[in-house]
């Protein structure tokens, strides 16, 4: 009774389709279908009902995709930039970070080198010193 009931719908979807008016209320065709009983005629009934919503709803989505279709295409776009935008925003920080820290060493290193510098520049003052007191002290001895 299932493939009956199915085709039944079938043809009666198609025939209302066509004709743009609901089978259910042109004489209740489907009551009256001589395989079916009240309770599968009731379930016919539903099934049509469900397929005549179904192209209602199908009918407005389309009305509403034509009349809507570029807008939001123009929101998904700027979905997609904003998206791009904040990726390349937090590389950048990314890299501004970095950047601070490579200063920061570049500073440290900077420092650390006339540390040293300083460091051995008061050594060689020092070296000079002790043996120039290392000269005195051998003319002296002499």
């Amino acid at each position: 009774w299932g493939q009956s009931l199915l085709c039944i719908i079938r043809q009666e979807h198609k025939q209302s389709s066509s004709s743009h008016h609901n089978i259910l209320d042109k004489n209740n065709d489907i009551q009256h279908q001589p395989i079916l009983s009240a309770d599968r005629s009731a379930h016919a009934r539903a099934c049509l009902d469900a397929l005549t919503h179904l192209d209602s709803v199908k009918s407005n989505l389309i009305q509403f995709w034509s009349k809507h279709r570029t807008r939001l295409n123009h929101c998904l776009a700027l979905r997609h930039f904003e998206q791009r935008f904040q990726e390349i925003r937090t590389n950048c920080s990314q890299l501004f970070d970095e950047f601070d820290q490579l200063i920061d060493i570049n500073k440290l290193l900077v420092a650390s080198d006339s540390h040293r510098l300083n460091n051995n520049h008061n050594s060689k003052e020092d070296i000079d010193q002790i043996s120039t007191q290392l000269d005195d002290l051998s003319q002296r001895t002499e």
